[in-house]
């Protein structure tokens, strides 16, 4: 599952890069993303946690409104040695909790002020797509997890930054994933720092 995930990210990442070279006012970049959970997922995995990425496309409407697509692969991860619970079972050792997601993201953005691409501009942003993700718990040898795909949306506020060669944003965003299967809904608070051409 991760090897085809990440074959993905990779043809989408060229797919992009190519229709950047065509459009004039379109922008494909990185991002780096540090997360904190909230709800479910800190109960599940506690803690701030800085192993993220996104892939972003974005293309200019008109003056204020752009929209886009994005991919981003975000990771949790808390360790310890406790007696845990496990579907009834009661059990004292090494122990780890991670979570792995993929959102995929359709996203509209809107770009307060006059616009000029050498000055920056504060913009809101809403996210809507689909995620997987996978949640695990280990301890020692033995492992129980579960992977979903679930509906998903993101609501987010950044600033463009204010750059010649190439397009920088800094932003924060709310991820919410409703229950899917047996993983309960999901939701986490996101940082982040990004560059493009």
């Amino acid at each position: 599952m991760k090897k085809s995930l990440f074959v993905m990210l990779l043809l989408l990442a060229g797919s992009l890069s190519t229709s950047v070279a065509v459009a004039g006012d379109s922008s494909f970049g990185m991002s780096w993303s540090s997360t904190i959970g909230t709800g479910n997922t800190s109960d599940f995995v506690s803690g701030f946690h800085a192993r993220g990425i996104n892939l972003e496309y974005r293309q200019r409407m008109n003056s204020n409104w752009l929209w886009g697509v994005n991919v981003g692969y975000n990771v949790f991860s808390e360790t310890g040695n406790e007696t845990i619970f496990l579907d009834h079972v009661q059990a004292t050792g090494n122990w780890g909790r991670y979570i792995n997601t993929v959102p995929i993201y359709l996203a509209g953005y809107y770009e307060f002020g006059p616009y000029n691409a050498r000055s920056g501009r504060l913009y809101v942003a809403m996210n809507a797509g689909t995620a997987w993700l996978e949640q695990r718990t280990t301890l020692a040898l033995y492992a129980v997890e579960d992977d979903n795909w679930h509906l998903a949306f993101s609501p987010e506020i950044g600033y463009h930054l204010p750059w010649d060669a190439f397009i920088g944003h800094v932003s924060v965003r709310w991820n919410y994933m409703p229950k899917a299967g047996d993983v309960d809904d999901q939701s986490w608070v996101e940082f982040r720092i990004g560059f493009g051409l």
